[in-house]
């Protein structure tokens, strides 16, 4: 990867992180709502490219993958340390020779239209 590459993905992830921290109200109070979550507003993310929407697309750039990890879930996130958290995933089991991963996804998730989400989605054809 060439110098500016280097520099162009860390001025990126830089403005990304200052963009993203938020959640105060104007007096500097954190807003909360009557569920207990908290309502951080909007958030605006400079990118130099249009995004692909397909993190997989070989296509996706620097830019796409900003975009992509606000809106897609994965089975996990980087959680302390840069350890693997849960996300879609509840949790996992690696065997014991590192090769075969079983994830138990969260029976919570739905899709857009309703539909749970099921390990069926993945499966091959």
């Amino acid at each position: 990867m060439s110098k500016a590459k280097i520099i162009r993905n860390g001025v990126l992830t830089v403005l990304f992180a200052f963009t993203a921290c938020g959640g105060r109200s104007a007096d500097g109070a954190a807003r909360g709502d009557s569920d207990g979550s908290i309502s951080a507003g909007s958030i605006a993310i400079p990118i130099v490219a249009d995004p692909v929407f397909n993190p997989w697309h070989p296509n996706a750039f620097a830019e796409s993958n900003v975009v992509n990890r606000v809106l897609f879930s994965g089975l996990t996130n980087p959680g302390l340390e840069l350890a693997p958290a849960p996300d879609l995933a509840a949790s996992w089991e690696v065997s014991d020779d590192g090769l075969a991963w079983t994830f138990f996804l969260r029976e919570d998730v739905r899709w857009h239209d309703g539909e749970v989400f099921t390990g069926a989605f993945s499966a091959p054809p």
